[in-house]
């Protein structure tokens, strides 16, 4: 018989194998940015069972979509999760967590602020949607504040991403601050050239490491990478998995500065 696709499970409700979720297209961008450049690759127990997650949808009193279920299953335990990303702030939500409804109407999946609560999740209108879009709040401005920005509700941003794509970006922040739970010979390089300031992306940099943008219409600034040991992320600077990768970056572009994680 025909294996499913996670399209058919999400649609039932059902939780896919996890070897499916792994595979996806959604899901494996966020797989090989943790098993390449983690100190600690994902197992068996990095995320959590379907039936714990069952047990804190009913003792929260909320329908977890299936994207969702899928990124706790996958990495909820994972040290890239669980330790937060920066001090106070960039924060990964969990089932359990008491701040997960904290917002009226909203299920917050990351904080970005803890000071303003600042954070992006899922709208309770869409919580029946199996993939359902992001939605951020900001509790600093409103729509007169940035009438620019898609306003849902009057108090809600449409992000225009959906679960996995929010997950990479946020995952992200580790290579460029850099953390202690990136692999030791990773190697942070900031850009130091003024003419990138309120420019667009590099594109000799990009030609010449053969980079292509991150295969996802919806991600939030401009993101390159060779698939495995280089990362560009526009004005945040290039994330190199090893001195070798860094290496091809300086002949590349001169005048970059490295960092190794702290």
């Amino acid at each position: 018989m025909a294996s499913h696709s996670i399209e058919h499970y999400r649609a039932r409700n059902e939780d896919a194998p996890l070897d499916l979720v792994r595979e996806s297209d959604a899901w494996k961008p966020v797989v090989r940015l943790i098993d390449g450049w983690a100190k600690e690759k994902l197992g068996s127990m990095s995320g959590y069972f379907s039936q714990e997650l069952d047990h804190f949808s009913r003792t929260q009193g909320v329908r977890f979509p299936p994207v969702l279920r899928e990124w706790w299953r996958l990495a909820g335990h994972h040290p890239f999760v669980t330790t937060g990303l920066l001090p106070g702030n960039a924060s990964f939500l969990g089932p359990d967590d008491r701040g997960l409804l904290s917002r009226r109407d909203f299920l917050a999946i990351v904080v970005d602020d803890e000071q303003t609560w600042s954070c992006n999740g899922i709208h309770v209108d869409f919580l029946s949607d199996a993939d359902p879009e992001v939605h951020g709040i900001n509790s600093t401005i409103g729509p007169n504040d940035d009438p620019s920005l898609d306003w849902y509700k009057g108090a809600f941003i449409a992000t225009g991403l959906r679960v996995p794509a929010l997950i990479f970006t946020t995952l992200l922040c580790h290579l460029f601050e850099p953390s202690p739970l990136v692999r030791d010979e990773a190697i942070h390089m900031e850009l130091e050239r003024q003419g990138l300031l309120g420019g667009d992306p590099d594109e000799r940099l990009i030609s010449k490491l053969g980079l292509k943008r991150y295969p996802n219409d919806t991600i939030v600034g401009d993101i390159y990478s060779d698939g495995e040991d280089i990362i560009y992320w526009w004005l945040m600077g290039c994330a190199c998995r090893s001195a070798e990768a860094a290496e091809r970056v300086c002949r590349a572009v001169p005048g970059l500065r490295k960092h190794s994680p702290e």
